[in-house]
């Protein structure tokens, strides 16, 4: 049987860059190490880019701060954004260009993602040949009331976030079957 590498990671599909509402930017852990202790800027949000889990996303203002990458060399590619404040936070699960469910996961459930803004960003990704088969995209409500993208998700690997059952093995077997060209 011949081993499959996982697809690359893409947490901010160029087409739904419009949804940010932040600056977001590659970097490193040896840059950000180096402005953190120079104190140059303001605090930064970082994530390993492509290697998820070399540390947890973290927000970074201090040297106290730089215990969180303590796993990660200096090299890690990292993804910066600026600091927001979120009010609420939804994963929405797509299959074949179709949110399947959408469910809350943090922040004030009150607080609903513009299902408008939602719908878009899917027609968006589905038009720019940048979904896959099952996916999920973050989406949350800023502090200024905006729907914003959090990240996107590969559908071979996520948490059902309490969907229910069919809606996420399909999901998943439709992602799955994707990248083994099993029809």
């Amino acid at each position: 049987m011949r081993r499959r590498r996982p697809p690359e990671t893409r947490d901010h599909p160029p087409s739904l860059s419009g949804l940010l509402h932040r600056r977001v930017w590659s970097s490193t852990v040896r840059k950000l190490t180096a402005d953190v202790l120079h104190g140059s800027g303001p605090a930064v949000f970082a994530k390993p880019y492509g290697r998820r889990k070399r540390f947890t996303g973290h927000v970074f203002s201090s040297a106290e701060d730089l215990l969180w990458l303590e796993r990660a060399s200096a090299s890690t590619p990292i993804l910066c954004s600026e600091v927001v404040q979120w009010l609420s936070e939804y994963r929405v699960f797509v299959v074949k260009d179709v949110v399947v469910g959408i469910r809350h996961y943090a922040g004030d459930a009150s607080l609903r993602v513009d299902e408008a803004v939602v719908a878009s960003a899917v027609q968006a990704l589905a038009s720019a040949g940048e979904g896959t088969a099952g996916y999920a995209v973050d989406f949350g409500v800023l502090d200024s009331g905006q729907t914003a993208l959090i990240e996107w998700n590969d559908g071979f690997s996520l948490g059902s976030y309490g969907l229910e059952r069919g809606p996420y093995t399909e999901l998943t077997l439709t992602r799955w079957c994707e990248l083994t060209h099993v029809r």
